[in-house]
């Protein structure tokens, strides 16, 4: 590497030097940006077991990334970059199937020495955002969660986050999906990095970060991650098949094939290191692209005798050099890191409060589902008040009102669960995502959703009561009646919203959701007390109806309207029923309901999501 390729933030006049042999000499770097860490790593081995045996992913492979430069991890699908990537970032936790040997360091030594997170961050391949937030409000909800809960500071790392990244024109838009217009593929990429960089991490490690982008808006991200790399930070990414111009801006690159290093060094001169071993690239040929026309194996199980041999010339040519290769490591004239410094780590209020924040902004934000249920909530009052206006005090109409009253139970249980039951996989991505890098724990993320959808619970739920409840001519004895109904109301609408996220959770789909949820609502709707009194259920399945808030909603609803109506002689519907007792009591009950839902929930989110940060 030539003295021009340093960071111009450095003001070292050479920090490397290039000598005779192709070794460089490392010369003393300015500390003018603050923290500068090295990360180095020792013969990495990564093998999992398989349906065929052992399969050996990554063979001690040896390397290092300095700060101040951007290295870029280069190979074929299946090369084991992705694997070394994930390594690196200490993303991936060993298990009984899986066997990782060797050592990652920073600035020499062991990461197992220091709090990781504080040093380095991991930006992912997808960009999984909330769509219903603005680039700003992302930033201040990462920063909430890893940086602290002081005001200034947050705007001062929001604002600077936004201006680095060129976001300024989009910072307070919608980012957006599929249905909500919002950024860019290209704006959404630098948001997902910004919300890593918002910690200042020493080391910033992406894989694939131009996925999916055209050319022009790949070469945007480069130069971003260039200019961070400017300012004194160690970048490492994979990258598939870049564009001239972006390999131009690599600083240091390593190529892979098979789980093996056939090239590290500076960028620059890999053209030339191919050439010398007898694999030529023309001049104008992108190299990159050369390089993985060469490192291409069809099947690296069952290598022909020509890919055995080039794969043999290409390891040969690499371990000659590997010895001299690894003293370009900068090892001198590092930040000294404090081994009791810790990231972050909000509590349980704090985690609750953002998330909070965040879930209120999508339930305002979500037009689709607040429309679908608002149109559902007024369509259906007005429908069961045409077909039950002006109910009588009659036999036939007392048991019209029973109709009535379950009908409206299963209103209000199934609106919940039925839009819940297919959002919960929507943001379970995003959940994980977050769960994985450790800014918030389950408690936190299911204790806010459960609260933050109580608003527009209870806003719903009012319009559809307010619409039927008078038209119906429900009892109106005293304004006692309508309140402890809508109170009812408000409580099932929230327990159908706990079926729906059990339901969600336990799908791997939306698809999947929609099968599960009504098969967790039939056999609790059957035994809700409408379609056969309370005594006369089998007694095999008499337990279900304790679990079934369709039963508690009915039993209130029915107490709350028959006592004091003035029905007619001789109709005791309370009694035949089989309902006594009080109202309070099956309120109590709906809230014990809504209390194992969320412990259910809990509880099988947190073992999807520790089994999902195992991979």
């Amino acid at each position: 590497m030539d003295k021009n390729q340093m960071p111009e933030d450095f003001e070292s006049a050479e920090s490397l030097r290039g000598s005779a042999s192709g070794s460089y000499e490392i010369m003393p770097m300015s500390k003018k940006n603050g923290v500068l860490v090295s990360l180095s790593w020792e013969e990495i081995r990564y093998t999992a077991k398989c349906q065929d045996g052992v399969l050996e992913i990554l063979k001690g492979v040896s390397g290092f990334a300095n700060p101040g430069q951007l290295l870029a991890i280069m190979g074929s699908s299946g090369s084991g970059k992705t694997t070394l990537l994930s390594i690196l970032s200490n993303q991936i936790i060993p298990n009984r199937d899986i066997e990782i040997s060797g050592t990652v360091k920073v600035n020499g030594e062991d990461i197992k020495n220091y709090d990781y997170p504080s040093i380095a961050r991991y930006v992912m391949q997808q960009d999984i955002l909330q769509a219903t937030m603005t680039p700003r409000e992302a930033f201040r909800f990462a920063a909430l969660l890893k940086v602290g809960s002081d005001k200034n500071l947050i705007k001062t790392r929001v604002d600077k986050m936004i201006h680095d990244l060129k976001l300024v024109k989009v910072a307070d838009s919608l980012i957006g999906n599929e249905v909500i217009k919002g950024l860019s593929g290209g704006e959404k990429k630098r948001v997902n990095i910004g919300l890593e960089l918002i910690s200042e991490p020493s080391i910033l490690i992406l894989d694939e970060p131009t996925s999916g982008l055209d050319c022009f808006t790949a070469e945007v991200v480069i130069k971003l991650l260039k200019k961070q790399a400017k300012k004194g930070k160690t970048i490492i990414s994979t990258i598939h098949q870049p564009s001239r111009s972006i390999f131009d801006m690599f600083d240091r690159l390593i190529l892979m094939v098979n789980g093996s290093f056939v090239y590290q060094g500076a960028a620059n001169k890999s053209r030339q290191h191919f050439d010398n071993i007898g694999y030529l690239c023309d001049e104008y040929t992108n190299p990159p692209d050369h390089f993985l026309r060469i490192l291409n194996i069809n099947n690296r199980h069952n290598m022909t005798n020509e890919e055995k041999t080039k794969m043999d010339n290409f390891l040969i040519a690499y371990k000659i050099k590997e010895s001299n290769i690894l003293d370009e490591a900068i090892t001198e004239d590092l930040t000294v890191l404090n081994k009791s410094m810790r990231h972050y780590t909000p509590g349980l209020l704090i985690e609750l409060r953002a998330l909070l924040w965040r879930s209120y902004i999508n339930s305002l934000r979500n037009p689709l589902l607040f429309f679908v249920k608002l149109a559902q909530a007024i369509t259906m009052g007005f429908i069961v008040d045409i077909l039950f206006r002006d109910l009588g005090y009659g036999m036939v109409q007392v048991e019209n009102r029973k109709g009535v009253l379950f009908f409206t139970t299963i209103q209000f249980i199934m609106l919940g669960s039925n839009s819940n039951s297919m959002t919960f996989p929507i943001e379970r991505p995003l959940f994980l995502k977050d769960y994985k890098e450790g800014l918030y724990g389950t408690t936190a993320f299911v204790l806010s959703k459960f609260l933050a959808e109580l608003p527009t619970q209870i806003f719903f739920t009012f319009i559809y009561v307010v619409i039927q409840y008078f038209a119906l001519d429900l009892n109106r004895e005293t304004a006692k009646q309508f309140f402890v109904f809508l109170g009812l109301a408000i409580l099932s609408h929230w327990t159908g919203c706990g079926y729906g996220n059990l339901a969600g959770v336990i799908s791997p789909n939306v698809v999947a959701s929609t099968v599960i949820g009504p098969a967790i609502s039939a056999p609790l709707m059957m035994f809700g007390g409408f379609f056969s009194k309370s005594g006369s259920l089998s007694s095999s399945f008499y337990w279900i109806k304790y679990i079934s808030s369709y039963t508690y909603t009915f039993e209130g609803f029915c107490l709350n309207e028959f006592r004091d109506l003035p029905i007619d002689n001789g109709l005791t519907p309370l009694k035949d029923l089989g309902y006594s007792g009080e109202v309070w009591e099956r309120a109590m009950c709906l809230l014990l309901v809504q209390l194992g839902l969320f412990l259910l929930v809990g509880f099988f989110l947190k073992i999807f999501a520790e089994r999902h940060k195992s991979n």
